[in-house]
């Protein structure tokens, strides 16, 4: 990564995956924990129904993935204790995270970063209470965003985009805007929810792109991302219990 040579640079690619909008933060959180990974059946599944670097966009190489437990969730929460007993609450079994960014071959003036997460739970009402919880976190962090239009980016616009093109039971959340830094770039950062059976998915594409000004940059590429995942998830359900 050290040698790593890009006009956007890592530092801001680093952003695209870490802490630049509030919506971004909150919707990223989705899946930070599950319990202690004993189940090998569960580790198998999650690992192939992930995105892999063949799935991600040229240019892309791994930037890390990690089984994580519940303990290691609520560590990072406000109350940790209460955390904690949502997830068991909610009977979260594991979760699996991947993380792409740009490598060597990254085309010049663009910047994309993808975080996919998959998180298993006892049962399908476990996996719906998560997904119910995590919209409506996301929904009151939209309207503050939209009513405050604060940020780190200038003509922000946070939308909530209809996410059936992906699954039925999908929440999908852009947000927009251009860096102030110079060269002026435009920045989308692309973010869906979405449940098969017992299993919920995050996934975000975050891209910094110079020369556009269309917010539905790579909205083609994100769709095919979350659809690729979907469709393994189904695939893997409808063949009977992993």
């Amino acid at each position: 990564m050290s040698a790593m040579r890009h006009p956007l640079g890592l530092l801001r690619l680093l952003l695209l995956l870490g802490v630049a909008l509030a919506v971004a933060v909150l919707l990223a959180a989705c899946g930070s924990g599950s319990s202690e990974p004993t189940d090998e059946e569960g580790r198998e599944l999650l690992e192939r129904v992930l995105l892999t670097v063949e799935d991600v966009p040229a240019g892309l190489q791994p930037g890390g993935s990690v089984f994580t437990t519940n303990e290691e969730a609520a560590e990072a929460a406000d109350n940790p204790n209460t955390e904690l007993s949502r997830f068991e609450i909610w009977g979260r079994n594991l979760g699996y995270r991947a993380v792409f960014v740009p490598g060597p071959d990254a085309s010049p003036g663009l910047a994309v970063g993808v975080e996919a997460e998959a998180t298993l739970f006892g049962d399908s009402a476990g996996a719906r209470f998560w997904f119910d919880d995590r919209v409506a976190q996301a929904r009151a962090q939209l309207d503050a965003a939209q009513a405050g239009n604060a940020g780190a980016l200038t003509d922000m616009e946070v939308t909530e985009i209809d996410a059936q093109v992906i699954a039925p039971n999908a929440y999908w959340i852009r947000t927009s805007g251009f860096e102030t830094e110079e060269p002026v770039s435009l920045r989308v950062d692309n973010q869906v929810l979405f449940l098969v059976a017992e299993v919920a998915v995050f996934l975000r594409v975050d891209v910094v792109v110079q020369g556009v000004s269309d917010r539905t940059f790579f909205a083609t590429e994100f769709v095919q991302l979350a659809q690729l995942m979907h469709e393994r998830l189904t695939a893997e359900f409808a063949a009977g219990d992993p």
